[in-house]
């Protein structure tokens, strides 16, 4: 049994869970071998704090107080493609087929962005806060996205969906002064949700 002690805003384990990546306040990222107990690689581009990261394959993408999301490939060290947003941004994660970055921040929204042409293709707006975390559904048909507006909501982040996304929205969740980046997820079967909460409550 391997032990890895490491701070950080946010960890997220590779898709044959070999592997973990986390996201720092020293402006990096790294990825760890969970059998060896180490770091293998250290990602640099950012120029603040990264806030939120996932992965797909041999992706990562991650969000950061500088205002981008940036697109990295897990086997080289260096950023791939870099998406400018004018806030800083909070929450990222992939759509299902891994070729759009779905990301939210401080300006309430959230985008889809398509790694191809590498521009929105869909704002989705609802909250009324900063969003702290995107959650995709087991099916990849939805989004959970959890924000300081004390709300958590159900998006359909599907390409053909009605120009109204927000499908449900959920209280209860709190948010406090401390402006935590509050997560939130998915059960296996995709059929509940779950969050933190201000309160000390999930």
């Amino acid at each position: 049994c391997q032990v890895i002690l490491v701070q950080y805003h946010k960890y997220v384990f590779t898709k044959d869970g070999t592997h973990l990546v986390s996201s720092s306040s020293d402006k990096t990222m790294a990825l760890w071998d969970l059998e060896a107990g180490v770091r293998v690689r250290r990602f640099k581009g950012h120029q603040s704090y990264v806030n939120s990261c996932a992965t797909t394959e041999n992706m990562i993408c991650s969000a950061g107080d500088d205002g981008t999301v940036r697109l990295w490939d897990s086997r080289r060290r260096y950023c791939v493609k870099t998406f400018n947003n004018k806030y800083q941004v909070t929450a990222v994660c992939f759509n299902e087929k891994g070729d759009n970055i779905i990301s939210g921040g401080i300006d309430n929204h959230i985008k889809i962005w398509d790694l191809k042409h590498g521009e929105v293709t869909v704002e989705m707006k609802g909250h009324v806060d900063t969003v702290t975390c995107l959650a995709l559904s087991p099916d990849g048909n939805f989004v959970l996205s959890n924000s300081m507006d004390n709300t958590v909501r159900m998006w359909d982040v599907r390409p053909f969906a009605p120009a109204n996304r927000c499908l449900k929205a959920f209280v209860g969740a709190q948010h406090n002064f401390e402006k935590n980046l509050i997560r939130c997820s998915w059960s296996p079967q995709g059929t509940k949700v779950v969050c933190g909460s201000a309160d000390r409550m999930v």
